[in-house]
């Protein structure tokens, strides 16, 4: 299957024709700018995103930590955590720190794209950051319910 390429001029003129593309056959079209940078964007649907996220699982868990005496909920694949006395508290507390690192992350997208481990963490918060698009509760999307 061939890449459809086109440019930034044609995708401002076709810009409903992209979005039925992408839609209606799940195809990828992929956007350059030729003039400036050479620059590329690729477009597909929401569902097609969806289902290429849905490969990205998270596993909150929540312990009880003896030497504190508090709740301790932790998401490994993007290193958060949360304290509280009650698992609810702990939970809240991650699915906080949770939104905080994925804001952070997107807003030095650019610096954390070249450092390894941040790299490999990009596809769950990217799944942090749609979890409003795709109706899907965050506490879900950490893998806490």
């Amino acid at each position: 299957m061939e890449e459809t390429v086109i440019g930034i001029r044609d995708l401002r003129k076709n810009m409903a024709d992209v979005i039925d593309k992408v839609t209606s056959r799940y195809d990828v079209i992929t956007a350059e700018d030729k003039v400036r940078s050479g620059r590329r964007a690729s477009i597909i649907s929401t569902d097609m995103l969806k289902e290429i996220m849905n490969g990205y699982k998270m596993t909150g868990e929540v312990v009880w930590d003896e030497a504190t005496q508090q709740f301790y909920a932790k998401v490994n694949e993007i290193e958060i955590d949360g304290v509280g006395d009650t698992q609810a508290e702990a939970v809240r507390m991650a699915m906080d720190n949770a939104e905080m690192a994925a804001e952070n992350f997107f807003e030095l997208a650019e610096m954390y794209m070249k450092v390894g481990k941040y790299r490999e963490m990009y596809p769950y918060l990217l799944k942090i950051r749609l979890s409003d698009i795709f109706h899907v509760s965050l506490k879900e999307t950490l893998g806490f319910q």
